[in-house]
């Protein structure tokens, strides 16, 4: 079966070469200056991830331009995003940029041109999800075929947020055209919220293939996300002037954000680095082999901190790089929340990618995966997990959501332990939690005990299953946790075991 894949793998390579020149003839925007000065700088980082910071940095001045054109000139909005998101993909990824391209093509094709026929009305939203699942799935392969283990900057980043985007495009567009009936007056009140939030993404009328580019290729959110709906672009281009003062400042949280992201890519850089002490891999693609520093630690406990320690410095880039994109997107004008009954004001954390501080204190796995990767989790429950049937949803889920990461043993690994981490959290919060709680609803005074004690159990479980998704292959994964000699699998399934014997505790009182 492998040599079958591999010669398919083999075969589609062989297919797409003869296709780069034309990708290449189309890839107009090239500065070999530029490539010659950052290679001439000698940076720790290769060539190709300078570029992609210094495209995440442009789109903070590309903002406050995006930000001042009026809505009265929404065509010259809609072009400078289009070109500006054009421009920084050929710049930092070549005639690879072509991918996204034949995505976006096909998706609106699809949607645009299958308009009138009603016969796919019922499907239409699913060719594009099967469509955009494929092409990903492939590329992933193609990766690990022709870089296994390697470290070099391509386009699968890029189409795992179109995936997300252009997906949910096809089902905003059933919902506003097909899937929009309203739920009857005596419904319960989930089915109403449900369909309310369907509704403020639905799309009742195709996009122009102006509106539709310039959203796809939109600057700010292309390289690192955030993966919103078409209609937060929309709405952001339409704000009028008047609509916009009414907005709280959005100086302060484009502040934070932006010194959020610097933040932790300065940690990441001097303390994540290859050849740093708390590096948690150590090498460079293909032979990443784990720092030996994990393995010579005196007994489980130094090993367990030694690795919680590497463990921050790798997250520290994937929050700088979500905490600079928000920062961008936010000062273009994307993801206001309008206020909740309890708020005086709204917030710009609608399109946030990541909650640090939540997912670095979460008491539970549920809400540190809550916390972590927020629009991906909002595509997985939007997309995935509320339009499948009850019975195999989780299912659908952890499926849908393994394939998206990749291919690589380590993901499933880490996808195939989070359930039973999951479960006896669920477990935990049944049958001791409750216990906490006095009769009339209030915490006990040892209630922080529990709460410490979650949080720390929390963040080791957490890390220890992460660890593996960060080691990718096999051998890292398995030496990995070996280190940790498979501690935390067996404390969880024995705990899991003991508490499943336990009686559920009466009703109480609602905590206030």
């Amino acid at each position: 079966m492998a040599a079958t894949a591999f010669a398919l793998l083999d075969a589609l390579s062989a297919a797409l070469e003869p296709l780069a020149p034309y990708a290449e003839a189309i890839t107009v925007f090239k500065f070999p200056a530029l490539d010659a000065y950052l290679e001439g700088l000698n940076a720790p980082v290769a060539t190709d991830v300078l570029k992609y910071l210094l495209a995440m940095f442009a789109a903070y001045p590309l903002s406050a331009v995006f930000a001042a054109i009026p809505s009265s000139l929404k065509p010259v909005k809609h072009l400078f995003s289009l070109i500006a998101g054009v421009v920084l993909a050929q710049v930092v990824f070549g005639y690879q940029w072509v991918h996204p391209l034949v995505c976006a093509v096909f998706v609106y094709a699809v949607v645009a041109g299958t308009a009138g026929i009603r016969a796919l009305d019922g499907s239409r939203h699913l060719i594009v999800f099967v469509f955009m699942l494929t092409y990903m799935t492939l590329a992933h392969l193609l990766r690990l075929y022709h870089d296994y283990m390697g470290w070099s900057l391509d386009i699968t980043g890029p189409l795992m947020l179109l995936t997300i985007k252009l997906s949910a495009f096809g089902y905003n567009y059933y919902d506003g055209v097909t899937n929009n009936k309203p739920p009857a007056a005596d419904a319960e009140g989930w089915v109403k919220r449900l369909y309310a939030d369907r509704q403020s993404k639905a799309l009742e009328s195709i996009p122009s293939p102006l509106e539709y580019f310039a959203w796809v290729f939109n600057y700010a959110t292309f390289f690192a996300g955030p993966a919103f709906e078409l209609r937060e672009y929309l709405n952001t281009v339409n704000r009028t002037a008047a609509e916009q003062a009414a907005l709280p400042s959005r100086a302060v949280p484009v502040l934070v954000k932006f010194g959020q992201g610097v933040l932790f890519l300065a940690l990441n850089g001097a303390l994540g680095g290859g050849s740093s002490p708390f590096a948690f891999l150590k090498g460079v693609a293909p032979n990443v082999a784990i720092n030996p520093a994990l393995l010579s630690q005196p007994n489980l406990l130094a090993t367990g901190g030694y690795a919680l320690v590497c463990l921050f410095f790798v997250r520290c880039k994937y929050y700088a790089a979500w905490k600079v994109s928000e920062g961008a997107a936010v000062l273009a004008g994307y993801g206001y929340q309008a206020p909740s009954p309890k708020e005086k004001t709204g917030n710009w954390n609608a399109v946030s990618n990541v909650d640090v501080l939540s997912f670095e204190f979460a008491d539970n796995i549920s809400n540190g995966s809550k916390a972590w990767n927020q629009r991906t989790q909002a595509w997985l429950e939007n997309y995935v997990y509320k339009r499948s049937p009850r019975s195999l949803n989780m299912i659908f889920t952890y499926f849908i959501s393994a394939f998206w990461h990749g291919f690589y043993p380590g993901y499933y690994l880490f996808f195939l332990s989070v359930p039973l981490a999951q479960n006896l959290s669920k477990a935990v919060q049944t049958k001791l939690r409750p216990l906490t709680i006095d009769e009339a609803g209030k915490p006990k005074s040892w209630k922080f005990l529990y709460d410490g004690v979650g949080i720390l159990f929390t963040h080791v479980t957490m890390n220890y299953l992460a660890s593996a998704f960060v080691a990718l292959g096999w051998e890292n994964a398995t030496t990995i946790w070996g280190a940790y000699k498979y501690s935390v699998h067996i404390i969880m399934i024995v705990f899991y075991a003991l508490i499943s014997f336990l009686p559920a505790p009466k009703a109480k009182a609602k905590t206030a």
